[in-house]
This record gives structure tokens, sequence and C-alpha cells, in this order.
């Protein structure tokens, strides 16, 4: 568990890839501390991805029951972390990509 167990060394980039779509109860302040806590960690570079919430309804992959996260939401957060985060939508049309640097 990134939230409470102990990573020594501490990593220069942490790559969190698929974490966060099953996470319930409050998933966007889960996912916001999860991130905070990666960026925390990281001595260069946070990068993640999850599902979002842009998805076409009619996409087959669609499963209702996963959390998809709102990139400008995700994006809002990241950037009170720092300035320095890309956003990528553009490889799937249900997922997308962050990166945050130091």
């Amino acid at each position: 568990n990134i939230l409470t167990d102990t990573i020594s060394p501490e990593p220069d980039i942490i790559i969190a890839n698929g974490i966060f779509y099953l996470l319930e109860d409050g998933p966007e302040l889960k996912m916001q501390a999860l991130i905070a806590h990666m960026f925390e960690l990281a001595g260069e570079m946070v990068v993640f991805t999850s599902l979002s919430a842009w998805h076409n309804p009619g996409d087959e992959s669609a499963n209702d029951s996963e959390f998809r996260a709102d990139p400008l939401r995700v994006l809002e957060f990241c950037r009170k972390l720092t300035p320095a985060v890309c956003l990528r939508h553009d490889y799937l049309p249900h997922d997308f990509c962050v990166s945050l640097r130091k």
C-alpha cells in the first residue's frame, strides 16, 4: 500500500498504471491522496493513467462499476502540486495519462 508502506530507497520515477478504476467510496479524494503521496515520494516524476469520464457513452469498454475520473478535475488538482503537468487523452478514447515533473 503506497499510502502506508515505506519505500526505500526513494524512487526517481513512480508509474501507476490502472490503479484507480476500482476505487470506491469517495474515489476522487482517494485518487488525489494517492497522487499527492506518489508525488511526495518521487525524486523526479510521477506518471499515471486513469479511465476517463470523457468516454463515449456507447463505448463497449465502459463498465458502470469502474471509477472514471474527469481529466480536467485531475489536471486542476495536479497543478496544485506542480506547474509541470502533461495531460494526454489521445491514445485511447476511454483513457488518459498524466505526468508530473518536479
